[in-house]
């Protein structure tokens, strides 16, 4: 949920139309592990590239580190392993790996 704020109000700074609904995509996508949100910027940032926008281009492939790499593999990892008392090395076990073995 953090990423899909976080990504609605960086399309509202960028002046994206739609930067709601762009961040309800994202929120969407965030069930898909691994690879959904950062689709969503990726592709966005695609279209802005083909129009000759370079620097939205550049400010969308920024942003898909800062929004979505970030908090889902550096804040919410932290947090759970706080809230949940889980050792790293299992929650890394059993929360980064099994979607690679799919």
């Amino acid at each position: 949920m953090l990423s899909s704020v976080l990504a609605a109000i960086g399309f509202s700074l960028l002046g994206i139309r739609y930067p709601i609904i762009l961040g309800a995509i994202v929120a969407y996508f965030t069930f898909v592990p691994m690879l959904g949100p950062p689709l969503v910027f990726i592709i966005l940032a695609l279209y802005y590239l083909f129009l000759g926008e370079t620097l939205h281009f550049l400010i969308l492939i920024f942003g898909t580190v800062v929004a979505m790499i970030i908090p889902e593999n550096v804040i919410r990892p932290h947090l759970a392993m706080k809230s949940s008392q889980i050792p790293p090395d299992n929650y890394i076990a059993f929360v980064y790996i099994p979607p690679y073995l799919l």
